[in-house]
């Protein structure tokens, strides 16, 4: 298990990943959105066994998004602000 740096009563999400016997990677599963700069992040993808699904876009006001397949096989989203 590992945790997302958080601070007490700063109001914002945290999380975890977790690898376990009861957790199967997949596609169809939820879509968790990381806060990274996409440009980095595609860039060693496919070096660290993942594939790019879709490359760096726009959503407008809203910054950029990428998607990726990590080597175990989940859907990620990759998410930066402008």
């Amino acid at each position: 298990m590992a945790f997302f740096p958080w601070t007490p009563s700063s109001g914002k999400a945290t999380g975890s990943l977790v690898q376990s016997e009861n957790h199967k990677p997949s596609m169809e599963g939820s879509l968790v959105y990381l806060n990274a700069n996409p440009n980095s992040v595609l860039a060693r993808v496919e070096a660290a066994a993942g594939k790019v699904l879709a490359p760096k876009m726009s959503i407008g006001e809203h910054g950029n998004i990428a998607f990726i397949m990590d080597p175990e096989g989940n859907n990620v989203g990759i998410h930066s602000v402008k």
